[in-house]
């Protein structure tokens, strides 16, 4: 199958939907098919890896006023003409609704497959006229079906469900701790705990750090907390382990390349993944995605989420569950892992294994494939 997928994403970066395209787009290769990709480009962002694409063609996206249009306009010409050319058998979008892309859709002859990205494009007012001039409609979850029946009941024969919730496997997978501090630079004896995070509001610091105090205190062997990431909470924070009795021990790493991330998590022999109460109760944006690349470098974890997310790993308690706020409680959680690391790394390989076999983009990939396909087949 040759498959045209056009973004309006810039696909280079390391944010959460250029990691998308690219897992989509590399996984439709090496499950044997062809991919033409039509993406946008940002300026000064870096080069991206085409080797396992048939083709790529970059649409410029300038950061001013109009420059959408101009990219919508600029991709359309383009499309016409890889279309005209290339002869492929189906056209995926992720996009934001547009008019022109909408009004083009209608004319060509080949299916057209959209991809729901976010509840909050269900709001948007071209959304219906986007999903008007497409024949089928990706949601990743049955709730996102739901909530697209209930804006559009009539357009609910072109949904088809496909999972998105999954890790990067070329980016996370399992390393031995002694090589990844030896490649840090870092003290390899020492049992240490990672969180990495963006540092949001959500993301319950205070319940960690506080743990951590507790746990600093009565563990046997030398214990470090190592916070990886950047952002809003990130000088508040430095402040907050600053003033810590075990402030000595707590390791603020502050932002590290995407490439690097896999390094510190391999560096560490115990994840956390502590959000806020208020967080899990919204139930938004909790697809599990630092949970996979925590089991994916198959590091035993502790988390706050639900076990509404990823049921099979919690019916055989892959993770350890805590409830948000609950310092006591993951103070013992970790201290069971100190005590019992042949248990903890039994859990951490079942979930590994879980991962590498059911949350991949490959595994993703294969299911959105398979609808594509049988989309085509029933339409000979």
């Amino acid at each position: 199958m040759r498959i045209v997928y056009l973004t309006s994403v810039d696909a280079t970066d390391d944010m959460a939907p250029s990691v998308h395209v690219r897992g989509t787009c590399r996984s439709m290769t090496e499950l044997g098919h062809s991919v033409i990709l039509i993406r946008a480009s940002v300026r000064n962002r870096r080069k991206l890896d085409v080797t396992w694409l048939e083709k790529e063609v970059i649409v410029p996206f300038g950061a001013f006023r109009g420059g959408w249009k101009i990219f919508q306009l600029v991709a359309a010409i383009k499309l016409i003409k890889i279309i005209k050319e290339c002869r492929p058998d189906v056209l995926y979008v992720r996009s934001s609704p547009s008019v022109i892309f909408s009004r083009l859709f209608e004319h060509f002859e080949i299916p057209v497959a959209y991809e729901l990205n976010g509840t909050e494009i269900l709001n948007h007012s071209l959304f219906p006229m986007m999903i008007s001039s497409c024949d089928l409609v990706f949601t990743d979850s049955q709730t996102m079906t739901e909530r697209f029946v209930d804006a559009l009941p009539g357009q609910r024969h072109k949904v088809r469900e496909h999972d998105t919730f999954v890790t990067d496997t070329h980016s996370f997978f399992s390393r031995d701790k002694d090589e990844c501090c030896a490649e840090l630079g870092i003290d390899g004896k020492k049992f240490r705990i990672i969180h990495v995070s963006s540092f949001q509001d959500w993301h319950d610091f205070e319940t960690i750090i506080s743990a951590f105090e507790q746990v600093s205190v009565s563990a046997k062997v030398a214990v470090e907390l190592v916070l990886v990431g950047h952002g809003p909470q990130f000088g508040s924070i430095r402040e907050r382990a600053s003033q810590s009795p075990a402030g000595s021990t707590i390791r603020m790493v502050g932002r590290v390349a995407h490439q690097e991330l896999n390094t510190w998590i391999g560096a560490s022999d115990l994840a956390l993944d502590v959000l806020s109460e208020q967080k899990l109760r919204s139930g938004k944006n909790l697809g599990a995605y630092k949970l996979y690349e925590y089991a994916a470098c198959c590091r035993p974890t502790i988390t706050a989420i639900s076990s509404e997310f990823v049921p099979p790993l919690w019916a055989a308690k892959a993770f350890g569950l805590v409830p948000p706020g609950n310092v006591g409680r993951l103070a013992r959680e970790i201290n069971s892992v100190l005590e019992r690391p042949d248990y903890w790394s039994g859990r951490a390989a079942y979930a590994y294994d879980y991962v590498r076999s059911y949350k991949t983009w490959k595994s993703a990939t294969a299911t959105t494939l398979r609808h594509l396909s049988t989309y085509l087949e029933d339409a000979v």
